[in-house]
């Protein structure tokens, strides 16, 4: 005899999930049932709200989620919705990678690609790959090219100066502006470094003047090493930086004058008691001494730059021209492309925002700011047209619906950042909800990870329990302890 097992109810935190009117992340704890909300959510927007399966769009992030997540879901339809489940071959549940795709090739011909392209990192890497060894031969006099090979091989030299930086962080939608972004460099560099400056400057001129303001002994072995370093110390002019310096290149003064500056080697060691505010002011010295080598480094190697950023922008025109001549993009280029068209094209946007009425999201946290930015585009308010990405207070009311947990984010790699995921509850505060109870491991299992990870004590008795509450106990267990 066949046995089917109960349905549980849906705890208060699901069920206050599920019937979320509002924008929403929820934060989902491993074993909180996530996948249990999600698929009773899209049975409840089509009995509540009336839409049809077609309506609802919902992404995942792997094809084995998207799998799992449509065998829920057409479960619960066939149960309690049956007329939607005859229609479930048009539900639109796929992986973000995926719809990035669908998007991608309605507005690929605005940058040159054909809609039947194919998606195949490796195909392109190999490629490119091909490609770069002779382009370096051919500029083999170039400056910035005879400094790197003396230290390394041509072929660490291609890879790591070519083919990496511009295949991760160049598209074919938006390649790198390196003039633009060599100037926004130049203007950081210049803004940092003297505001740097002054704070050192301020804090050598209170070792100057400690010597007059010190009431300790005199004899003592601190204030002696402090004098041996302050009599050191040679009187040279604060070099501050302006873009005529940069573009000169003229930095012999700058690099004298930070060479003195990290000489200076002041100690706080057997200061008395009543050296606090030098001790303080050392502190802030010594911030300064650690950022000023690096920040001297990146400016001194501006010939260098100026050698190379040519050879980058031909090597980046060679990289597009091979992905549009094979008709084969990255992962990258797709989903920045979905992004520049839904943000560049209002009408392919206004397509898209129509098609869909609610986006629910899941395994968030292994997304991008991108892939935000993309979903907050599909969740503006339909008579927007603006072609940026929308505010917080742009968006529908009730359309987007995340999940997610940061302790899960194992995609960084693939450029996955878990901050965006964090950032959203600021974005929707008031939707801002959590699911942190695991109804799927053991409650030992659980608490060591508590301990592991979370800085918890380990609970060895139910009574502990009650005293120190846990973050994924089972609520069962705790209304039996």
């Amino acid at each position: 005899m066949e046995t089917t097992k109960k349905e549980t109810k849906p705890t208060l935190e699901q069920q206050a999930a599920i019937d979320a009117q509002i924008n929403t992340v929820v934060a989902a704890g491993a074993g909180s049932g996530k996948t249990t909300v999600l698929s009773k959510r899209f049975l409840n927007l089509i009995k509540t709200k009336g839409y049809k399966v077609d309506q609802i769009l919902t992404l995942t992030f792997t094809k084995k989620a998207t799998v799992e997540m449509s065998d829920r879901i057409f479960k619960v339809l066939k149960k309690d919705a049956p007329e939607e489940a005859a229609n479930f071959y048009k539900a639109n549940i796929k992986t973000l990678d995926s719809y990035c795709n669908t998007v991608a090739k309605l507005g690929c011909r605005f940058y040159g690609i054909s809609p039947d392209f194919t998606q195949d990192d490796n195909a392109v890497f190999s490629a490119v790959s091909r490609q770069v060894i002779p382009f370096i031969l051919k500029h083999r006099d170039n400056k910035a090219i005879k400094y790197f090979v003396d230290s390394q091989s041509y072929e660490k030299t291609a890879l790591e100066l070519f083919v990496y930086p511009i295949l991760n962080n160049s598209t074919v939608a938006n390649p790198i502006n390196f003039q633009e972004q060599t100037a926004l460099q130049r203007k950081t560099a210049v803004e940092k470094w003297n505001k740097l400056i002054k704070k050192t400057e301020e804090c050598i001129n209170f070792f100057l003047n400690f010597e007059n303001t010190f009431e300790g002994n005199k004899d003592s072995t601190f204030f002696k090493k402090y004098l041996a370093i302050k009599n050191s110390y040679v009187e040279m002019e604060p070099v501050f930086l302006t873009e005529e310096i940069f573009k000169s290149c003229e930095f012999g003064r700058l690099e004298s004058y930070a060479k003195m500056i990290c000489s200076l080697k002041f100690s706080a060691q057997y200061a008395p008691s009543c050296c606090q505010e030098y001790k303080e002011v050392l502190a802030e010295f010594r911030v300064c001494l650690g950022e000023i080598p690096p920040l001297c480094n990146f400016i001194l190697g501006t010939d260098f730059i100026n050698c190379l950023i040519p050879l980058m922008e031909e090597f980046q025109q060679i990289v597009m021209d091979t992905k549009r001549s094979l008709n084969c993009l990255t992962f990258n280029d797709v989903s920045n492309m979905a992004l520049c068209i839904l943000k560049d094209y209002p009408e392919i946007r206004r397509q898209e925002k129509n098609k869909y009425k609610p986006i629910m999201i899941d395994e968030f946290q292994d997304n991008n700011k991108n892939q935000r930015d993309m979903l907050f585009l599909l969740a503006e308010k339909l008579d927007r047209m603006e072609k940026s990405v929308p505010t917080v207070e742009e968006l529908c009311p009730e359309k987007l619906f995340f999940v997610g947990d940061e302790k899960q984010s194992i995609y960084r790699f693939r450029g996955a950042d878990v901050e965006v995921f964090n950032g959203l509850r600021n974005d929707f505060i008031n939707g801002n909800l959590p699911m942190s109870t695991n109804h799927r491991s053991h409650p030992a299992l659980i608490a060591a990870f508590n301990t592991i990870f979370g800085g918890y004590p380990f609970y060895e008795n139910k009574e502990s329990k009650l005293k120190f509450p846990s973050v994924f106990f089972k609520e069962e267990d705790e209304q039996n302890s």
